[in-house]
């Protein structure tokens, strides 16, 4: 209900291609999650950070395309973070789906992502 209204209401497309979600640590466990138990509602997700998707639990059926999927975290968080990027990307190759992986040079940090954000963005927006 909610998606429809706002498309309605501010004039836009309505159809998940013109979807981007935009999530980072745990909002970007959520995100992963959300794309995984509903991939026909949002097309484009960017996830920074991400924590706490369940990627290991949930089912990923390779007869889906998966939205696209821009994941990054920093080189100096732990290793966990690197380790769940890494696992929604090994889902995403098995299920033939795209997935743009990278490291950016921080930590956990609100100001990394914003910047991350701007280019990851900026380049979703001239393809489209």
């Amino acid at each position: 209900e909610l998606i429809p209204g706002v498309e309605r209401e501010l004039h836009q497309r309505p159809d998940r291609s013109a979807r981007i979600f935009y999530g980072y640590s745990n909002g970007a466990g959520f995100g992963a999650t959300l794309l995984n138990r509903h991939p026909s509602l949002i097309g484009t997700f960017i996830c920074y950070s991400t924590l706490g998707s369940k990627a290991s639990e949930n089912t990923w059926d390779p007869e889906i395309t998966y939205p696209r999927l821009y994941l990054q975290y920093g080189d100096q968080e732990g290793q966990a973070f690197k380790q769940e990027a890494e696992l929604l990307q090994e889902k995403y190759r098995e299920v033939d789906s795209f997935c743009d992986l990278k490291s950016f040079d921080g930590a956990h940090d609100i100001a990394k992502w914003n910047e991350a954000f701007t280019k990851t963005i900026s380049l979703i927006l001239a393809k489209s």
